[in-house]
């Protein structure tokens, strides 16, 4: 993931984020195994309170690809998520659920950050 900084400074520090990862099914069905992803998103920091707001982007081995809409709000753990659309087998997908930060490796180069997320929820096909 590579960070842009829009402003750094005591009282508050905006910055983007563009990261590109593969996912990892750890249910039977490995639904979104071998799914490659995408994310963009903000980060806002005033003092120790921390948002975050972005979209992911979950491309599938066969091109069709779901969007997931993310806001973690200061004091929060858990990420929460919105399915927001897909297509193909995933059009008019529904649901969301909690995503927390179960790792993190140190920066491969500088800008940037490495870590694993779970995402837990449900979702319904119409």
């Amino acid at each position: 993931m590579e960070f842009t900084t829009l402003v750094r400074s005591q009282e508050i520090t905006i910055l983007t984020w563009d990261g590109k990862g593969i996912m990892r099914s750890n249910n039977e069905d490995k639904v979104f195994d071998n799914f490659t992803v995408h994310t963009l998103g903000v980060m806002e920091v005033q003092g120790k309170n921390r948002t975050y707001y972005g979209h992911l982007k979950y491309l599938a081995p066969d091109g069709d690809f779901v969007i997931f809409r993310y806001r973690l709000n200061p004091g929060e753990q858990e990420a929460t998520s919105t399915l927001v659309e897909g297509t193909g087998k995933w059009k008019s997908i529904t649901g969301g659920g909690k995503a927390k930060r179960t790792a993190v490796g140190k920066p491969v180069t500088e800008g940037t950050f490495q870590f694993c997320n779970n995402h837990k929820g449900t979702f319904t096909l119409p």
